[in-house]
């Protein structure tokens, strides 16, 4: 589509656009129907180009040899009136672009980072980048990059993974990463020497703030992909010589399918870090009856097991969440979650990291691999 203005209408046949007192309308055909895009900032054609204060919807459909005449009686209308009047009945929706009426927020955490048309007029920085999430950060990032505005918990500097490669050794292997948050896993298993490093992230926002981690640190033997993991591996052929899931199996809805989806993909090692049910443990705390549904037995992979449903209740409202994509998940038991990997050929379990007193619940890690 094209635009112009009323001295190039006739030349530049069939789009152009108008000016009212008020409202600059912009007219294309497409289709055999005419739309007219209003903007209500007289001075903002330029703006107009990229969408701002603009929608398109539909004024007349006409076809053939008519198109022209149509088109010609609609913009004497218009110069007449100033403006198209408004349909009495909504018309049904355009099949043509909408453009949202949208600002930047002067208001929002990023206020003195960007101006009101959205843009960083700031020298560039890594900080600039950072900023763009603020209040969304979970992790803190590595020296010489710790005073950069992010979070609190170290996870570039994760004895976890730090553990994994005493065990299992990252260098020159292949790694498969579910649910990467902030990148701070991916950062340590490229500095620890991984050939290669699949990342699949399903939260929109953490994907974007992963993209930041790996332009700041310079990230070039990890891949991230957006979308749901476990779609990922239902669909995948791909086979890595390590899988990580920390802090992941606690927030699916079925976590013995996850189990058996990382026992098909992973020849090696997997790491595991997860919360699990205790009853006596969590009958301690104060909020366990407002997190906790009925436990339920359930079967997957012909493993018998109990899932506890968990709810994310006021959680769900923070814009850094960081659980699952449902409003609930289903917890198992520690026995189960290693009786599950044994069921799968991964027998061989090493537990560390074990916390029954961690703030949101029991947890554990585990690194478990096939019976030798």
């Amino acid at each position: 589509m094209k635009t112009g203005s009323d001295n190039l209408m006739a030349k530049r046949w069939p789009c152009g656009h108008v000016t009212g007192d008020t409202v600059t309308k912009h007219e294309c055909v497409e289709g055999g129907s005419i739309y007219v895009r209003e903007e209500h900032d007289p001075l903002a054609y330029s703006a107009s180009l990229r969408g701002k204060h603009a929608r398109w919807s539909p004024r007349l459909s006409v076809s053939g040899t008519g198109l022209k005449s149509a088109l010609d009686r609609l913009r004497s209308r218009t110069r007449t009136r100033g403006r198209v009047p408004a349909p009495a009945v909504a018309p049904a929706p355009a099949p043509g672009p909408v453009f949202e009426n949208r600002t930047h927020d002067l208001t929002s955490p990023t206020a003195g980072l960007l101006n009101a048309q959205g843009f960083v007029m700031a020298p560039p920085s890594p900080a600039n980048a950072l900023r763009l999430f603020d209040g969304q950060w979970s992790s803190r990032f590595p020296p010489p990059w710790g005073d950069l505005p992010a979070g609190k918990i170290p996870l570039f500097e994760d004895a976890r993974i730090s553990w994994l490669n005493e065990v299992a050794g990252v260098k020159n292997k292949t790694v498969l990463e579910l649910g990467p948050l902030e990148g701070g896993h991916t950062y340590m298993l490229e500095s620890l020497g991984a050939s290669a490093i699949t990342s699949v992230e399903a939260s929109a926002r953490a994907y974007l703030r992963c993209l930041v981690t790996k332009e700041v640190l310079g990230l070039t033997r990890a891949r991230f992909l957006l979308g749901d993991f476990v779609a990922y591996l239902r669909a995948s052929g791909d086979s890595f010589d390590i899988a990580v899931a920390s802090g992941v199996l606690y927030h699916m809805e079925n976590p013995a399918e996850l189990i058996a989806l990382l026992a098909s993909h992973c020849a090696g090692h997997v790491l595991l870090w997860t919360h699990y049910y205790d009853g006596d443990l969590l009958a301690e705390r104060e909020d366990s009856g407002s997190r906790f549904g009925p436990a339920r037995a359930a079967s997957f992979g012909g493993f018998d097991h109990t899932l506890y449903e968990f709810n994310y209740n006021e959680a769900l409202n923070w814009s850094g969440f960081c659980g699952g994509g449902e409003p609930r998940s289903a917890w198992m038991s520690r026995s189960d979650i290693i009786a599950c990997l044994a069921h799968n050929g991964f027998g061989h379990v090493q537990i560390e990291f074990d916390s029954q007193d961690h703030p949101n619940g029991p947890a554990f890690g585990l690194i478990a691999s096939r019976e030798r």
